[in-house]
Protein backbone atom coordinates (compact mmCIF):
# COMPACT_ATOMS: atom_id res chain seq x y z
CA UNK A 1 0.00 0.00 0.00
CA UNK A 2 1.09 3.41 -1.05
CA UNK A 3 1.95 5.63 2.33
CA UNK A 4 0.97 8.71 0.86
CA UNK A 5 -2.80 6.70 0.21
CA UNK A 6 -2.59 5.87 3.83
CA UNK A 7 -1.72 8.62 5.53
CA UNK A 8 -4.29 10.53 3.37
CA UNK A 9 -7.07 8.21 4.16
CA UNK A 10 -6.38 8.55 7.66
CA UNK A 11 -6.29 12.61 7.82
CA UNK A 12 -9.44 12.65 5.63
CA UNK A 13 -11.63 9.32 7.09
CA UNK A 14 -13.79 11.26 9.31
CA UNK A 15 -14.72 13.50 6.60
CA UNK A 16 -16.21 10.55 4.60
CA UNK A 17 -19.51 9.36 3.72
CA UNK A 18 -20.55 5.72 4.24
CA UNK A 19 -20.65 5.32 0.18
CA UNK A 20 -16.93 6.85 0.20
CA UNK A 21 -15.66 5.17 3.35
CA UNK A 22 -16.59 1.88 1.21
CA UNK A 23 -15.06 2.70 -1.91
CA UNK A 24 -11.78 3.67 0.07
CA UNK A 25 -11.81 0.15 1.85
CA UNK A 26 -11.89 -1.15 -1.57
CA UNK A 27 -8.60 0.51 -2.75
CA UNK A 28 -6.88 0.30 0.57
CA UNK A 29 -7.63 -2.96 0.55
CA UNK A 30 -6.34 -3.66 -3.26
CA UNK A 31 -4.28 -1.02 -3.87
CA UNK A 32 -1.96 -2.78 -6.52
CA UNK A 33 -4.87 -2.77 -8.72
CA UNK A 34 -4.91 1.31 -8.73
CA UNK A 35 -1.57 0.83 -10.91
CA UNK A 36 -3.77 -1.57 -13.58
CA UNK A 37 -6.98 -0.99 -13.75
CA UNK A 38 -9.67 2.21 -14.52
CA UNK A 39 -11.33 3.83 -12.33
CA UNK A 40 -14.17 2.68 -13.66
CA UNK A 41 -13.53 -0.93 -13.62
CA UNK A 42 -13.01 -0.60 -9.84
CA UNK A 43 -15.88 1.66 -9.11
CA UNK A 44 -17.85 -1.93 -9.99
CA UNK A 45 -15.53 -4.29 -7.81
CA UNK A 46 -15.79 -2.02 -4.82
CA UNK A 47 -19.57 -1.73 -5.66
CA UNK A 48 -19.99 2.16 -5.77
CA UNK A 49 -20.80 4.36 -8.65
CA UNK A 50 -17.74 5.73 -10.91
CA UNK A 51 -18.47 9.68 -9.60
CA UNK A 52 -18.46 7.94 -5.81
CA UNK A 53 -14.88 7.39 -6.54
CA UNK A 54 -13.84 10.46 -8.53
CA UNK A 55 -15.32 12.26 -5.30
CA UNK A 56 -13.06 9.94 -2.89
CA UNK A 57 -10.15 10.46 -5.07
CA UNK A 58 -10.84 14.52 -4.86
CA UNK A 59 -11.59 14.21 -0.90
CA UNK A 60 -8.09 12.85 -0.62
CA UNK A 61 -6.58 15.75 -2.27
CA UNK A 62 -5.78 14.51 -5.66
CA UNK A 63 -6.55 16.49 -8.66
CA UNK A 64 -7.72 13.35 -10.54
CA UNK A 65 -7.62 9.64 -10.78
CA UNK A 66 -4.36 9.59 -13.00
CA UNK A 67 -2.37 11.24 -9.97
CA UNK A 68 -3.23 8.35 -7.76
CA UNK A 69 -3.13 5.98 -10.30
CA UNK A 70 1.23 7.24 -11.11
CA UNK A 71 1.42 7.20 -7.32
CA UNK A 72 0.67 3.59 -7.19
CA UNK A 73 2.50 2.72 -10.17
CA UNK A 74 5.40 4.56 -8.61
CA UNK A 75 5.23 2.17 -5.51
CA UNK A 76 4.59 -0.84 -7.74
CA UNK A 77 8.01 -0.16 -9.74
CA UNK A 78 10.43 0.57 -6.26
CA UNK A 79 8.13 -2.79 -4.75
CA UNK A 80 11.83 -3.87 -3.34
CA UNK A 81 11.84 -0.92 -0.51
CA UNK A 82 9.34 -1.95 1.85
CA UNK A 83 8.55 0.44 4.76
CA UNK A 84 11.17 -0.48 7.06
CA UNK A 85 13.33 0.29 4.37
CA UNK A 86 12.20 3.59 3.81
CA UNK A 87 12.19 4.39 6.83
CA UNK A 88 15.91 3.26 7.35
CA UNK A 89 17.02 5.24 4.73
CA UNK A 90 15.38 8.07 5.87
CA UNK A 91 17.77 8.06 9.61
CA UNK A 92 20.56 7.13 7.47
CA UNK A 93 20.37 10.56 5.66
CA UNK A 94 20.12 12.52 8.56
CA UNK A 95 23.62 14.00 9.81
CA UNK A 96 25.70 12.60 12.31
CA UNK A 97 26.48 15.34 14.44
CA UNK A 98 22.29 16.56 14.24
CA UNK A 99 20.63 12.89 14.31
CA UNK A 100 20.86 12.43 18.23
CA UNK A 101 19.06 15.64 19.45
CA UNK A 102 16.83 15.69 16.44
CA UNK A 103 15.46 12.12 16.10
CA UNK A 104 15.22 12.25 20.05
CA UNK A 105 13.13 16.08 19.88
CA UNK A 106 10.91 14.34 17.66
CA UNK A 107 9.95 11.00 18.99
CA UNK A 108 8.71 13.07 22.45
CA UNK A 109 7.18 15.43 20.45
CA UNK A 110 5.63 12.70 18.27
CA UNK A 111 4.38 10.43 21.17
CA UNK A 112 2.96 13.15 22.91
CA UNK A 113 1.12 14.11 20.47
CA UNK A 114 0.03 10.30 19.71
CA UNK A 115 -1.42 10.49 23.01
CA UNK A 116 -3.09 13.79 22.68
CA UNK A 117 -4.77 12.69 19.75
CA UNK A 118 -5.61 9.23 20.57
CA UNK A 119 -6.94 10.01 23.99
CA UNK A 120 -8.62 13.00 22.97
CA UNK A 121 -10.96 10.82 20.55
CA UNK A 122 -12.37 8.45 23.17
CA UNK A 123 -15.23 8.63 25.03
CA UNK A 124 -15.72 7.96 28.68
CA UNK A 125 -18.87 5.71 27.50
CA UNK A 126 -16.72 4.05 24.78
CA UNK A 127 -14.32 2.72 27.99
CA UNK A 128 -17.36 1.53 29.71
CA UNK A 129 -18.73 -0.20 27.28
CA UNK A 130 -15.51 -1.88 26.08
CA UNK A 131 -14.55 -2.78 30.00
CA UNK A 132 -18.55 -4.42 30.46
CA UNK A 133 -17.58 -6.32 27.61
CA UNK A 134 -14.43 -7.26 28.86
CA UNK A 135 -15.77 -8.29 32.05
CA UNK A 136 -18.69 -10.34 30.88
CA UNK A 137 -16.76 -12.35 28.42
CA UNK A 138 -16.00 -16.28 28.77
CA UNK A 139 -13.08 -15.99 27.47
CA UNK A 140 -10.54 -13.12 26.35
CA UNK A 141 -7.75 -13.98 23.58
CA UNK A 142 -5.18 -11.51 22.99
CA UNK A 143 -3.70 -10.91 19.60
CA UNK A 144 -0.90 -9.04 17.80
CA UNK A 145 1.86 -9.87 16.04
CA UNK A 146 4.82 -8.24 14.70
CA UNK A 147 5.87 -4.83 16.17
CA UNK A 148 2.48 -4.80 17.84
CA UNK A 149 3.05 -8.41 19.58
CA UNK A 150 4.11 -6.13 22.73
CA UNK A 151 0.98 -4.57 23.06
CA UNK A 152 -1.32 -7.71 23.06
CA UNK A 153 1.60 -9.29 25.47
CA UNK A 154 1.62 -7.03 27.68
CA UNK A 155 -2.16 -6.45 28.09
CA UNK A 156 -2.56 -10.45 28.35
CA UNK A 157 -0.11 -9.99 31.10
CA UNK A 158 -1.81 -7.46 33.02
CA UNK A 159 -5.16 -8.87 32.01
CA UNK A 160 -3.52 -12.32 33.72
CA UNK A 161 -3.05 -10.48 37.24
CA UNK A 162 -6.56 -10.16 37.81
CA UNK A 163 -8.41 -12.91 36.14
CA UNK A 164 -7.97 -16.65 34.52
CA UNK A 165 -9.63 -16.59 31.96
CA UNK A 166 -7.71 -14.43 29.46
CA UNK A 167 -4.68 -16.09 27.01
CA UNK A 168 -2.20 -14.64 24.67
CA UNK A 169 -2.33 -15.80 21.08
CA UNK A 170 0.97 -17.19 20.20
CA UNK A 171 2.67 -20.20 18.10
CA UNK A 172 3.82 -22.13 21.00
CA UNK A 173 4.11 -25.63 18.35
CA UNK A 174 0.16 -26.39 17.93
CA UNK A 175 -0.60 -23.22 15.81
CA UNK A 176 -1.20 -19.47 16.02
CA UNK A 177 -5.00 -20.07 15.32
CA UNK A 178 -5.67 -22.66 18.18
CA UNK A 179 -6.60 -20.29 20.85
CA UNK A 180 -9.79 -19.70 18.70
CA UNK A 181 -10.79 -23.01 18.72
CA UNK A 182 -14.50 -23.17 20.53
CA UNK A 183 -15.00 -19.59 21.02
CA UNK A 184 -18.22 -17.95 20.04
CA UNK A 185 -20.18 -15.01 20.81
CA UNK A 186 -19.61 -15.58 24.64
CA UNK A 187 -15.88 -14.86 24.13
CA UNK A 188 -13.97 -11.74 22.63
CA UNK A 189 -10.59 -11.03 20.79
CA UNK A 190 -8.60 -8.36 21.54
CA UNK A 191 -7.00 -7.31 18.10
CA UNK A 192 -3.98 -5.05 17.65
CA UNK A 193 -2.40 -3.77 14.13
CA UNK A 194 -1.15 -0.59 12.41
CA UNK A 195 -0.62 -0.71 8.36
CA UNK A 196 0.93 -2.32 6.88
CA UNK A 197 -1.56 -4.86 8.69
CA UNK A 198 0.12 -8.32 9.39
CA UNK A 199 -1.83 -10.95 7.50
CA UNK A 200 -2.54 -13.44 9.94
CA UNK A 201 -3.79 -10.89 12.46
CA UNK A 202 -6.26 -9.42 9.96
CA UNK A 203 -6.62 -13.57 8.78
CA UNK A 204 -7.03 -14.81 12.40
CA UNK A 205 -9.49 -11.55 13.43
CA UNK A 206 -12.35 -12.10 10.55
CA UNK A 207 -11.94 -15.79 11.46
CA UNK A 208 -13.14 -14.77 15.04
CA UNK A 209 -15.59 -12.44 13.27
CA UNK A 210 -17.06 -15.46 11.34
CA UNK A 211 -17.78 -17.02 14.36
CA UNK A 212 -19.71 -14.73 16.23
CA UNK A 213 -16.70 -13.59 18.72
CA UNK A 214 -16.91 -10.03 19.71
CA UNK A 215 -13.48 -7.64 18.70
CA UNK A 216 -12.07 -4.91 20.43
CA UNK A 217 -9.84 -3.35 17.92
CA UNK A 218 -6.65 -1.41 18.95
CA UNK A 219 -5.65 0.23 15.57
CA UNK A 220 -4.22 3.04 13.26
CA UNK A 221 -7.62 3.57 11.60
CA UNK A 222 -11.06 3.09 11.49
CA UNK A 223 -11.13 2.00 8.60
CA UNK A 224 -8.21 -0.59 9.21
CA UNK A 225 -9.13 -4.27 8.08
CA UNK A 226 -9.01 -5.06 12.19
CA UNK A 227 -11.61 -1.70 12.31
CA UNK A 228 -14.47 -2.93 9.68
CA UNK A 229 -16.30 -5.53 11.84
CA UNK A 230 -15.04 -4.59 15.34
CA UNK A 231 -17.70 -3.61 18.64
CA UNK A 232 -15.22 -1.57 20.34
CA UNK A 233 -12.73 0.35 18.34
CA UNK A 234 -10.00 2.19 19.51
CA UNK A 235 -7.78 4.34 17.21
CA UNK A 236 -3.89 4.95 18.60
CA UNK A 237 -2.12 7.53 16.57
CA UNK A 238 1.37 5.82 15.85
CA UNK A 239 3.54 8.66 14.13
CA UNK A 240 7.24 8.29 14.98
CA UNK A 241 10.61 8.72 13.84
CA UNK A 242 12.00 5.22 14.19
CA UNK A 243 12.06 2.25 12.17
CA UNK A 244 9.03 1.15 13.84
CA UNK A 245 5.38 2.82 14.13
CA UNK A 246 5.13 4.27 17.73
CA UNK A 247 2.93 1.81 19.99
CA UNK A 248 3.25 4.63 23.30
CA UNK A 249 -0.63 5.50 22.26
CA UNK A 250 -1.92 1.60 22.08
CA UNK A 251 0.00 0.51 24.94
CA UNK A 252 -1.15 3.72 26.96
CA UNK A 253 -5.24 2.50 26.32
CA UNK A 254 -4.60 -1.31 26.55
CA UNK A 255 -3.18 -0.48 29.84
CA UNK A 256 -6.29 1.90 30.77
CA UNK A 257 -8.38 -1.00 29.71
CA UNK A 258 -6.68 -3.15 32.30
CA UNK A 259 -6.91 -0.53 34.87
CA UNK A 260 -10.28 -0.17 34.36
CA UNK A 261 -11.06 -3.68 34.68
CA UNK A 262 -9.41 -3.88 38.22
CA UNK A 263 -11.17 -0.93 39.44
CA UNK A 264 -14.50 -2.26 38.85
CA UNK A 265 -13.75 -5.92 40.02
CA UNK A 266 -12.85 -4.16 43.20
CA UNK A 267 -12.01 -6.62 45.85
CA UNK A 268 -11.95 -9.79 43.69
CA UNK A 269 -8.97 -7.85 41.95
CA UNK A 270 -7.02 -6.97 44.82
CA UNK A 271 -7.21 -10.50 46.37
CA UNK A 272 -6.31 -11.87 42.23
CA UNK A 273 -3.22 -9.78 42.72
CA UNK A 274 -2.31 -10.13 46.13
CA UNK A 275 -2.35 -13.88 45.65
CA UNK A 276 -0.27 -13.79 42.78
CA UNK A 277 2.09 -11.47 44.19
CA UNK A 278 2.37 -14.03 47.51
CA UNK A 279 3.32 -16.74 45.38
CA UNK A 280 5.92 -14.90 42.75
CA UNK A 281 7.59 -14.24 46.01
CA UNK A 282 7.81 -17.81 47.28
CA UNK A 283 9.34 -18.96 43.53
CA UNK A 284 12.13 -15.99 44.65
CA UNK A 285 10.89 -14.25 41.15
CA UNK A 286 12.15 -10.87 42.66
CA UNK A 287 15.12 -9.67 44.04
Amino acid sequence: MSSELQERAQRHQSDLSPQLVRALRYLLSNADEIAMSSMRALSVKAEVTAPTMLRLVRRLGYADWNELRDEIQARVRNRDEGPLTARARSLASRPGHEALRQIISEAMAMDERNLQRSWHAIMPEQLEVAVSALRAARRVCFLGRRSCYPVAFSMAYAFGTIRDNGQLMSDNGVGLSTPLIGLDHRDMLVSVGFAPYSAETVELTQQAVKAGVAVLAITDSPISPLAEHAAHLFVAANEGPALFQSIIAAQSISQALIALIAAADGAKAVAAIEQREAQLQVLGAYR
